[in-house]
């Protein structure tokens, strides 16, 4: 903890959050930071923090007061991407098949990637897994290349 305290939350979290949010006029709270918090949690023994596989007393102090549902475990915040391509980002990745980089320079088979987006838009098959990459590299070559449009 003192390690964390001292070194990992100052020199990288901390400052990473504070760069993030200030670049967005936003301001963070630390709640767990709070001084008398802190102190009161140095002070208890690392077998109360480590009971029950870490962080005992917060999991004890949420069931009280957070209904049973965010126990849930964690998961990962996913972007609707497979929605994005079939919506607002069709257009986008059309015309990467019709004139992208990534396809006139033939690092990929447009007929396949066609294909694949066909299915994808229709329905059929998610190939957002496929599609989501190659968009997203299709896109950085042609400002690679100066082809971005800007």
């Amino acid at each position: 903890m003192q390690l964390d305290l001292n070194y990992w939350l100052p020199d990288d979290v901390l400052v990473k959050a504070d760069r993030a949010t200030m670049r967005s006029s936003l301001e963070m709270r630390t709640p767990y930071l709070n001084r008398h918090l802190a102190e009161f949690a140095s002070g208890l023994p690392t077998s109360i923090h480590l009971r029950g596989g870490g962080k005992h007393l917060l999991r004890q102090l949420v069931q009280r007061c957070v209904p049973a549902e965010a126990g849930r475990p964690k998961q990962a915040f996913r972007v609707p991407a497979a929605e994005w391509l079939r919506g607002p980002l069709s257009a986008t990745l059309e015309d990467q098949l019709a004139r992208g980089s990534l396809y006139e320079e033939q690092w990929f088979d447009r007929g396949a990637v066609r294909t694949a987006f066909d299915e994808h838009r229709r329905g059929a098959a998610d190939k957002t897994s496929v599609l989501w990459p190659l968009l997203a590299l299709g896109l950085w070559l042609d400002r690679v290349r100066g082809r971005d449009g800007a």
